[in-house]
C-alpha cells in the first residue's frame, strides 16, 4: 500500500501543490460569533447566481478546505493578519463565483471531462501540467507515470488521507480542464484578417512628424469654470456603464475603546510570575510553553531565531548559557520570559558582515568593472577616516541589503559566492576588505567574531488584555448611550450632550472589513447593510477592543450613481470637459481666420511644437501627452494638410503633418498576424467570462456569513 510519505516523497509539495482551484482559496478565521445568517424563512444563501440560491455550506466546505491548506503553509511564527484575511477570503470568492458562472456555459455546450481523459492525461504520453508536477521525482524531475498509475490503480487501498488528497487534485485538473476547453471554444472563433495584419504592421511602421498648435488645460484657470450637479448627470447620462455604483451605506458612530487597565496590567504580571518558578525548573520547555508562548523545535544559528522576539533579545539569548532565564520584561502590551533551553557548539561558523555593492551603471556612478573598483577604493578611504557605513551603503549600494545599512546579518559562508565568503573569512572584526564577484565590487566590513553557537528557546507570554471588569465599563457607556437614545430618538442631540465624539464612515460596501480608524469592521458592515436610514444600532463590537453605537446616516442603491453620489470624483473631469469646450470654440475662431499654424498659434497666444516618430502604436506628443485621438487624425491626413480643431485628452489642436515615412509592405503579414493572433485569444477568452459573469448577475451576500 502506498502511503502519505511515499506519495511526499514524489513531490515533496504536494500538499501545498494542489490548488488553483481549490489550495489557491487562501482563507480567514471562520466566523465570528454573533452572527446571524437566518431571516425569516431560513438560511440566507451566500449568493444568487444565474437566478439560483446558493447554500452557504457549499461555499463554507470549500472555504474551511481552503483554510486548512493554508495553514500547513505557514510557518512556525506566522498568523494570518485581518488584512490578509479579507485578501484572501474575496481570492476565494472569485474563484468559487466564477465556476459557479461558467458551469451553467459548460452544461448548455456540452463541455466536460470523462474518467477516461483524467486517466488518459495522469498516464498517457502527454500528463497535464497538474500530475507532471505531483508525479514527478524530485530526485530526477523525470514524471513517474508508473508510481502515478500505481496510484491510481491502487486507490481503494489508500489510505483516507492519501484519498483526499487526490480528490483535491482531480477537481483541480477538472476545474482547469473545463476552463481550457472553454477557452479554446472561444479561440475557434478568432481570426485575423489580411487587412487586420496589414494594419498592425503600418501601426508600428509607419512613422510621421506632426506639427501641432495645442490650447492646454491649464491656460483656462479652474475658478473661471463652474460645474453644477446638472452637469454631472448629463455627463453620467453620455458614460452610464463607468458610474455603476454597488448599494452603500454612510453611517455616524460612537466608539467606546476598551482599554486595559492597570489592574488587568497586573493581573498579568502575577499570572507571569506564578508560571515562572515552574518554567525555571521543568524538563520539558516545549510541553510547558505549548499553549503559552512558543519554542524553537531545533537549533539555530545566530540570525535565525525569527522576528518573534523583543528588540536585542538575539544578543541576548547567545550571550548566555544553557538554563538561563531572561526576564519578565513588558514590551508592547506584553509580558515575556525566556528561557535559554539549550546551547552547544556546531561544526559550522555563523559570520556577521555588511557590505556595499558597487555595479557598473549603478547608484555610485560607476561606468564599468575598473570604475567601480576605483570608487570602491575611494569609499574604503573614506571609511577608514570615519564615515558612517550605513550612510554611505544607503546611497551607494546596488544591493538589497542597502535599505539596512549593508547589513547582511548572520549567514554561514556557504551562503555567499566564494569570493566574497573568502574576503569575510580572512578578515578580523572591524576590520574591512575589497573583493570582486560576479555581481560587482564590494566593500566588505566585518561586524562581529565569527559563532559556533546554536541554542534552543522557549518563551513565555502574556498579553496584557482587558479584564471583564473593564469591558463591563465601556460595555455600560455604549448601553446607556443606545438608551437614552432610545428615550430621546435624537442620536445627535444625545450624543452632543453626553459629549461624545461622532465620527462617521462613508460609502460602506456589503463585503467591506475595515474602515477607517476600525481594524475589525465586519460586525458594523453587515449591521448597515441589514438596516435602513435612521435606524440606530445596539452596541456592536469591532474588533476584540472597540464598542461602537452607530446610526445610519445614507442609504444608497445599485444603480447608475447620482451627481451627489459622485460629486468629488467627476467635479475635475467635468470642469475639463468644460474648459476642452472653450478652448475648441477659440481654436475654432483663430482656424477660421487663418489655416497657418503660426497664425493660430499668435492668435490663440500659443506655440507651434513638433512632435516626431509618431506611429500609431505610440501616440505620445511632446510638451502636450498622450493624445490618441489627435495621432488617428493624423493618419487619416496627407502631408501638409490642415486638420479641423480636434478636441483631445489635454486641450484642443489643430494639427499638421509634416512628414511620413512609409516602410514597404512585405508580402506577407505572418508575424503580425500571429501576434494579433495572440492578443485577440487572450482579450476574447477574458472578455467571454467577464460578459458570463454580468449576464449571471451575481449577488454577493457573503455579508451575511462572513
Amino acid at each position: 500500500m502506498l502511503t502519505i510519505g511515499k506519495l511526499r516523497e514524489h513531490s515533496a509539495w504536494v500538499v501545498g501543490a494542489i490548488g488553483v482551484a481549490l489550495l489557491g482559496f487562501l482563507v480567514s478565521e471562520a466566523y465570528q460569533s454573533g452572527r446571524s445568517s437566518f431571516g425569516d424563512n431560513g438560511p440566507k444563501p451566500i449568493a444568487e447566481i444565474w437566478g439560483e440560491k446558493i447554500s452557504a455550506d457549499e461555499f463554507r466546505m470549500q472555504y474551511e478546505k481552503g483554510m486548512q491548506n493554508y495553514r500547513q503553509r505557514l510557518g512556525p511564527e506566522e498568523t494570518i493578519t485581518p488584512a490578509m484575511e479579507g485578501q484572501l477570503n474575496d481570492q476565494l470568492w472569485f474563484q468559487f463565483s466564477k465556476e459557479k458562472v461558467l458551469q451553467k456555459e459548460y452544461d448548455e455546450v456540452g463541455i466536460e471531462v470523462s474518467g477516461e481523459e483524467i486517466k488518459e492525461c495522469v498516464a498517457g504520453s502527454n500528463p497535464h501540467q497538474i500530475f507532471l508536477r505531483v508525479f514527478s521525482n524530485p530526485k530526477t524531475g523525470q514524471y513517474d507515470r508508473g508510481f502515478a498509475l500505481n496510484f491510481i490503480n491502487k486507490f481503494d487501498q489508500q489510505t483516507p488521507q492519501n484519498q483526499g488528497l487526490w480528490m483535491d487534485l482531480e477537481k483541480e485538473f477538472v476545474t482547469t480542464r473545463l476552463q481550457e476547453k472553454f477557452n479554446n471554444c472561444v479561440k475557434s472563433a478568432i481570426y485575423v484578417t489580411d487587412l487586420e495584419a496589414k494594419d498592425a504592421f503600418f501601426a508600428t511602421n509607419k512613422v510621421m512628424t506632426i506639427d501641432y498648435v495645442q490650447l492646454a488645460l491649464n491656460t483656462i484657470d479652474d475658478k473661471d469654470v463652474a460645474v453644477t450637479d446638472e452637469d454631472i448627470t448629463q455627463f453620467i447620462a453620455k458614460h452610464p456603464d463607468d458610474y455603476k455604483k454597488e448599494e452603500t451605506r454612510s453611517v455616524d458612530y460612537v466608539s467606546f475603546e476598551i482599554v486595559p487597565t492597570q489592574e488587568d496590567t497586573l493581573q498579568a504580571k502575577n499570572w507571569i510570575d506564578k508560571q515562572l518558578t515552574t518554567f525555571t525548573t521543568t524538563r520539558n520547555d516545549s510541553g510547558f510553553v505549548s499553549k503559552r508562548g512558543k519554542y524553537s523545535p531545533k537549533f539555530q544559528h545566530r540570525g535565525e531565531l525569527g522576528t518573534g522576539l523583543p528588540e536585542g533579545m538575539e544578543e541576548r539569548i547567545f550571550a548566555s548559557d544553557s538554563g538561563t532565564i531572561i526576564g519578565p520584561e513588558f514590551r508592547n502590551g506584553t509580558f515575556s520570559v525566556i528561557k535559554v533551553s539549550q546551547k552547544r557548539l556546531d561544526s559550522v561558523f555563523s559570520h556577521h558582515a555588511s557590505h556595499i555593492l558597487i555595479k557598473p551603471g549603478g547608484k555610485a556612478g560607476a561606468k564599468d568593472s575598473m570604475d567601480a573598483m576605483r570608487i570602491a577604493v575611494e569609499l574604503m578611504g573614506q571609511l577608514k577616516k570615519g564615515a558612517d557605513f550605513a550612510k554611505i551603503a544607503g546611497e551607494k549600494s546596488d544591493d538589497g541589503s542597502a535599505s539596512k545599512g549593508g547589513d547582511l546579518g548572520w549567514s554561514p559562508l556557504t551562503q555567499w559566492v566564494k569570493p566574497f565568503a573568502d574576503g569575510v573569512a580572512r578578515t578580523k572584526k572591524g576590520e574591512l576588505t575589497i573583493v570582486r564577484s560576479q555581481f560587482g565590487v564590494h566593500v566588505i566590513k566585518v561586524l562581529d567574531n565569527p559563532s559556533r553557537d546554536i541554542v534552543r528557546y522557549a518563551m513565555l507570554e502574556r498579553k496584557v488584555d482587558a479584564g471583564s471588569k473593564t469591558r463591563d465599563v465601556a460595555s455600560n457607556l455604549a448601553r446607556d448611550l443606545r438608551v437614552a437614545i432610545q428615550k430621546n430618538e435624537d442620536y445627535d442631540n444625545v450624543i452632543r450632550k453626553k459629549g461624545l465624539n461622532k465620527k462617521s464612515a462613508n460609502d460602506i460596501k456589503a463585503n467591506d472589513k475595515f474602515l477607517p480608524g476600525i481594524d475589525n469592521a465586519r460586525e458594523l458592515v453587515r449591521w448597515a447593510h441589514d438596516h435602513h436610514k435612521g435606524d440606530v444600532s445596539d452596541p456592536l463590537l469591532a474588533g476584540n477592543n472597540t464598542i461602537i453605537v452607530a446610526k445610519i446616516a445614507k442609504e444608497t442603491h445599485e444603480g447608475i450613481a447620482k451627481a451627489e453620489d459622485v460629486r468629488d470624483q467627476l467635479t475635475p473631469i467635468v470642469r475639463n470637459e468644460k474648459k476642452k469646450d472653450k478652448l475648441v470654440e477659440k481654436m475654432k475662431e483663430a482656424l477660421e481666420k487663418s489655416k497657418d499654424l503660426q497664425a493660430i498659434a499668435t492668435a490663440t497666444k500659443g506655440k507651434v511644437g513638433v512632435a516626431d516618430n509618431v506611429t500609431l502604436s505610440n501616440t505620445f506628443l511632446a510638451q502636450a501627452g498622450n493624445e490618441m485621438l489627435v495621432v488617428g487624425y493624423a493618419f487619416a491626413m496627407k502631408n501638409n494638410e490642415t486638420s479641423k480643431v480636434i478636441k483631445g485628452e489635454n486641450g484642443a489642436y489643430v494639427i499638421k503633418v509634416k512628414t511620413t515615412t512609409n516602410i514597404a509592405a512585405p508580402t506577407k503579414y505572418d508575424s503580425e498576424r500571429n501576434n494579433q493572433m495572440r492578443m485577440e485569444e487572450s482579450r476574447a477568452t477574458n472578455e467571454a467570462t467577464s460578459a458570463l459573469q454580468e449576464s449571471a448577475k451575481v449577488k454577493d451576500m457573503r455579508f451575511y456569513h462572513f
